[in-house]
């Protein structure tokens, strides 16, 4: 874990993650907090992966697209969509204006492959909370996004699906290991053994 930072902003108990190897590194998801780490760590991003499109987790998208030109923004194509109106990432009705981010420039269609730094990034579309939800695999850690939480994900959303979400669930119990380590969208990591997967789906045993 010494290469992964979790930088949390406290008004939403939101995470975004760096994953550094020197100076350069990728971003999974971006809060309020998430520039700033990068500008004082003097850090140089070659991609942001966003998890899904709800505005806690794409805030400062394009202030990090705009001050370094050259990272690339890997998506969903719906995510990429929903990003850019404030209705769909739902900060509009958070405060009535809400934002709009610039959209992707990669899509991730199913499952696809990147390389940062000698490292293997896989990616997998894994709908429920959102229709446009991703996973984001480096090593031995899965980014989770909101789709697997050691709490109930909510399915309660425009775009949720609980049958959706109940795949993504059996997908990721059966394609990772229990010693995978879990970076959730909002709380602390923890080991997949330790998972309860009925409280993901909100089932009360």
């Amino acid at each position: 874990m010494e290469k992964i930072y979790r930088i949390i902003n406290d008004r939403f108990n939101v995470n975004s993650y760096i994953y550094k190897e020197d100076h350069k590194c990728i971003i999974i998801d971006s809060n309020i907090n998430t520039y700033d780490y990068i500008i004082k760590n003097e850090l140089i991003p070659e991609y942001i992966f966003l998890t899904h499109e709800h505005f806690d987790h794409i805030i400062g998208v394009s202030r990090l697209k705009n001050t370094f030109p050259d990272i690339k923004v890997v998506a969903s194509r719906e995510t990429s969509d929903m990003m850019q109106d404030n209705k769909g990432n739902m900060s509009f009705y958070y405060d009535g204006i809400g934002i709009q981010e610039c959209g992707a420039d990669i899509f991730i269609d199913n499952i696809s492959e990147f390389v940062f730094s000698g490292y293997n990034i896989n990616t997998y579309f894994a709908p429920g909370h959102t229709s446009g939800g991703i996973l984001i695999e480096i090593n031995n850690l899965l980014f989770t996004g909101d789709t697997l939480l050691d709490i109930k994900t909510p399915t309660n959303l425009p775009t949720s699906s609980k049958k959706q979400l109940y795949e993504s669930l059996e997908f990721i119990d059966e394609k990772f290991n229990q010693d995978i380590v879990i970076c959730q969208g909002h709380g602390g990591p923890f080991v997949k053994k330790d998972w309860d997967k009925n409280r993901s789906l909100g089932i009360k045993k």
